[in-house]
This record gives structure tokens, C-alpha cells and sequence, in this order.
């Protein structure tokens, strides 16, 4: 689930990466 990864990454440095989080 390489997901998780990368939507540490883009939390880091977007906060906008909730609106299109998974979860």
C-alpha cells in the first residue's frame, strides 16, 4: 500500500491532500 507513503508525503507539504485523501 504504497498510499500511505505518499499521502504522508503530500500532507507534508499540502494541506489540501485531505480533500482528496482516501480516509
Amino acid at each position: 500500500k504504497y498510499n500511505d507513503s505518499v499521502w504522508r508525503i503530500d500532507v507534508g507539504m499540502s494541506s489540501g491532500v485531505l480533500n482528496k485523501a482516501p480516509e
